[in-house]
């Protein structure tokens, strides 16, 4: 039961790791950075890093999906990436991935059960393919770890691309009436081969790049008044 458990903290943590901007509300606080803040173009994209701190400010909810909603200005993609076998790391871990897939680093804090028992988890993020990041979560002090997939396709509403990820039922509850929770996060994400990269800018309107999200969260023994949370944050580039 406790393996189910940690899977659960560390499938939100690896969802929360591909967040590159987060809704901006009273439900969630979030502060982003992109690095360079100079823009590139079409013609010639500039490979970014982008460092996200997310907090999730309602208690005792269980996200059963995460969308992630990319500006026009940035896109992801890990065509032309060194990439990693979903399959090789959930067999043999991060040792089996080339050490030119890696993409980025995190860490999260999370809860779980009514008692908000808490539990900390390292992410290293590995391009899976074109449209896939792998995200690789490790417990602090524990043995347990977990491989999960990051999916990219095209946006709507406004937006170029999203990235989503499920959360499966027994993840959402690794065993009868007992839930998780993530409290917050840090991360970083980017990588660049070539003319290619993971993240690129390729433009800057306004000063800013828009970013999307939406958590849709389980319905658990406390579910909140509303069934998900979203909203827009914005990171700051010049031309």
């Amino acid at each position: 039961m406790r393996k189910y458990l940690i899977a659960v903290i560390a499938a939100l943590a690896a969802l929360a790791m591909a967040t590159v901007a987060v809704a901006q509300s009273g439900d969630v606080t979030a502060t982003t950075t992109v690095s360079p803040t100079k823009s590139g173009t079409k013609k010639k994209p500039k490979s970014i890093k982008v460092t996200t701190f997310v907090k999730n400010n309602i208690e005792g909810t269980s996200a059963s999906k995460i969308e992630i909603d990319f500006p026009k200005t940035v896109k992801i993609s890990g065509k032309g990436l060194t990439a990693c076998k979903l399959s090789k790391i959930q067999a043999n871990g991060p040792s089996a991935c080339p050490s030119k897939s890696k993409a980025g680093t995190g860490l999260t804090h999370a809860v779980v059960g009514p008692d908000r028992i808490p539990l900390n988890f390292d992410v290293t993020a590995f391009v899976g393919g074109k449209n896939l990041v792998i995200f690789y979560i490790k417990q602090q002090g524990g043995t347990v770890s977990k491989a999960l997939s990051g999916k990219i396709s095209k946006g709507s509403g406004g937006f170029g691309q999203k990235l989503v990820i499920s959360i499966p039922p027994d993840l959402q509850q690794p065993a009868p009436g007992l839930y998780a929770a993530l409290v917050d996060l840090k991360s970083t994400l980017g990588l660049k081969k070539g003319k290619n990269a993971l993240i690129s800018s390729v433009g800057c309107k306004g000063g800013k790049h828009k970013f999307g999200a939406k958590l849709t969260f389980a319905p658990n023994p406390n579910p909140p008044a509303k069934p998900s949370a979203s909203g827009t944050s914005t990171a700051t580039c010049k031309k």
